[in-house]
């Protein structure tokens, strides 16, 4: 396989990339032989890698490598086909508006939104939690199934098949199946997710698939997109117009709309903004999976990586069913910029104390309801309305806690349901002096 022009950053290239063609021909359950490497099945390939939110210039190259290997055979004389040199170059396509970022505001409105459609019988919820807090791929979402669910761990255990990169031409057109790695990935999820994750497997045998489509039907191809097209229908930032010319009624999608790439996005961009690694986003993103080897799941820096993923989870998803709470329970609407604009001193606060997430439910109440004080009170003619930021304050100038204080404060030791019935309590008391 390898010509002796080539680099070795080369071979990896073309090795990684038949890797991923063999896997997505295995996946289709047809045998990765070059006589079924057909130009009708590139082009399915071609499409899928754009539904999923390939970038063009990914697509292209993924298409000139194969392209420039099967030439090369086709030289030597072991074959004498190249669909990939019959297709078209993939434009560069709308990609902010293909795969945008959510802002952490729309993150709670789709998250929102799962539970409400979820209470309506539209099954989006679990897919839709997990999206939130693990941005897998579409392609990774179809392959889970009961079995990858590690109650013990608190997450999720999935493994990836790939080969030996050599000599996978000549191996796939005699049928040997080659040598195989299979590559074990754990990522962890927040309680609540794994709550409902959790009760969602009882009954279901280990081999069944985790994850449905909204016809009751296993994951499958465009199914995540469905999903989350019935979101943002829910949302409004998509609609159906009914076409008098056209069978099936017009899809418009308004700036909001997203599809299921977008998740990556977000939960890529929100990570970094708490300033978590780049190398912990790129292994939760499973972007960097080729710069490891066989050891690395047995040393230190994983641990790390999870940690570190953990932390940031935890913090999302509090902020996420603390705005719910507010909003479903008592008509408050959360300020979203204030809550971002802390999420870095919070990150770091959660690497430190693991608790510390009980304390970040407490300030986000408190500073919503000091918001509603304010708007209670009657400024005095001619002066300013002093506004009373509780979250700034207690982020702003706040220490990093004592171990003492780490110690004091165990996981259930301040009931967050509790707490904010508690504040809530106060306001009405507040009320009914005429505040």
């Amino acid at each position: 396989m390898i010509h002796k022009t080539w680099s070795n950053s080369t071979v990896r290239a073309y090795e990684r990339n038949v890797d991923e063609f063999i896997f997505d021909m295995e996946e289709k359950n047809i045998e990765p032989i070059i006589e079924n490497v057909t130009y009708e099945y590139t082009l399915k390939w071609v499409k899928r890698m754009v539904e999923e939110g390939y970038k063009a210039k990914t697509i292209n190259q993924k298409i000139s490598t194969l392209s420039s290997l099967l030439t090369h055979y086709n030289n030597l004389g072991v074959i004498n086909k190249n669909p990939f040199a019959a297709l078209d170059k993939v434009e560069d396509y709308d990609e902010e508006h293909h795969s945008r970022a959510l802002s952490l505001e729309e993150l709670y409105l789709v998250y929102k939104a799962s539970y409400e459609l979820q209470s309506r019988g539209v099954n989006v919820l679990i897919p839709i939690s997990i999206e939130i807090f693990t941005a897998l791929r579409s392609t990774s979402l179809k392959k889970l199934t009961v079995k990858s669910v590690s109650i013990e761990k608190n997450g999720l255990e999935f493994k990836r098949e790939s080969r030996n990169g050599k000599k996978k031409i000549e191996e796939s057109k005699k049928g040997d199946k080659g040598n195989r790695k299979n590559k074990s990935f754990f990522l962890p999820l927040p309680p609540k997710s794994m709550s409902l994750l959790v009760k969602h497997i009882e009954g279901l045998d280990s081999d069944d698939p985790l994850l449905y489509g909204l016809k009751g039907k296993a994951l499958e191809n465009k199914q995540m997109n469905y999903i989350t097209n019935k979101i943002c229908e829910h949302l409004k930032w998509m609609e159906k117009k009914v076409s008098t010319n056209k069978d099936t009624d017009e899809l418009v999608k308004k700036e909001q709309f997203f599809t299921p790439h977008a998740f990556r996005y977000t939960l890529a961009s929100l990570l970094d903004e708490m300033e978590v690694e780049r190398d912990t986003i790129k292994f939760l993103l499973l972007h960097s999976n080729k710069n490891f080897d066989s050891l690395d799941p047995y040393i230190l820096r994983f641990n790390k990586h999870t940690n570190n993923i953990k932390a940031a989870q935890i913090l999302l998803e509090t902020v996420l069913e603390t705005a719910l709470e507010l909003d479903m329970n008592y008509s408050i609407k959360l300020n979203f910029k204030d809550v971002t604009n802390h999420l870095k001193l919070a990150y770091q606060y959660q690497l430190y104390n693991e608790h510390y997430y009980v304390q970040l439910k407490e300030q986000i109440i408190s500073s919503a309801l000091a918001d509603i004080f304010n708007n209670f009170r009657s400024p005095v003619p001619g002066q300013v309305p002093q506004h009373t930021n509780l979250m700034a304050n207690n982020f702003g100038h706040q220490m990093l806690p004592t171990q003492q204080s780490i110690q004091q404060m165990p996981i259930n030791s301040i009931p967050a349901e509790k707490t904010l019935d508690q504040f809530m309590s106060l306001m009405n008391n507040f009320n009914q002096r005429g505040m």
